[in-house]
């Protein structure tokens, strides 16, 4: 149980390149990782080698480079989870399983959005983020994922990709709005007010579901 009251609540979404923390004032912070190369560079190492054919090289080869990476992840979750917690940032996190969610036709697909899943890591950063908050003491919180990054915080239509749309800058266009909304950021938000909603409906009972319901009456 949870028995210091956190400095924060923030949203946070994990990304491939980077995991991106919004707050409750507004702030926007951004915290990249070099995940997605090291994993390149692994398969790299596994696929440079010559004696493809001899299993037995092959799988000494690939499990030296995976241990190898997989140590390299541990110690950025390690410290990305420590950063937030060493703050006082109770974290709202998406309540998802990345697995879950790309498996196609009872077939699990090995990759999320063009890139291979072992470079997302979802399920551990999202794991050592709830233990580092719970050594300390803070609360935290999953909520469902589903339109966080293509729902407007503002109004809540639905965002499109702006013309400016690339991987550097993926911005979002809101036509009610008429304002364009970058998409690392729209998502943390999007969380964040989840996260919130969720703690006022659980301290009060209120269900917004229900008042919609009525008004629609």
């Amino acid at each position: 149980m949870p028995d210091r009251e956190p400095a924060a609540w923030a949203g946070v979404d994990m990304n491939v390149n980077n995991d991106t923390y919004a707050l409750a004032d507004g702030t926007i912070i951004r915290r990249d990782n070099d995940l997605t190369k090291l994993c390149n560079r692994v398969y790299g190492e596994i696929y440079r080698v010559k004696r493809r054919g001899d299993r037995r090289v092959m799988g000494n080869l690939a499990g030296k480079a995976w241990e190898k990476y997989t140590n390299c992840v541990k110690d950025y979750i390690r410290k990305e989870a420590r950063w937030a917690a060493d703050n006082g940032i109770a974290v709202g996190h998406e309540d998802l399983t990345i697995h879950k969610l790309y498996t196609k036709g009872s077939k699990m697909a090995p990759f999320t959005r063009g890139r291979l899943k072992a470079g997302m890591n979802a399920g551990k950063r999202r794991g050592a983020m709830v233990c580092a908050a719970e050594s300390e003491g803070l609360p935290h919180a999953g909520v469902d994922p589903h339109g966080t990054s293509a729902k407007c915080p503002e109004c809540g239509g639905k965002l499109k990709r702006s013309v400016s749309y690339n991987m550097e800058e993926r911005n979002m266009w809101c036509q009610p709005c008429k304002t364009i909304r970058e998409r690392d950021c729209n998502a943390p938000a999007n969380i964040l007010f989840r996260t919130v909603l969720g703690l006022v409906v659980a301290a009060t009972g209120w269900d917004p579901k229900e008042r919609a319901s009525r008004r629609g009456r």
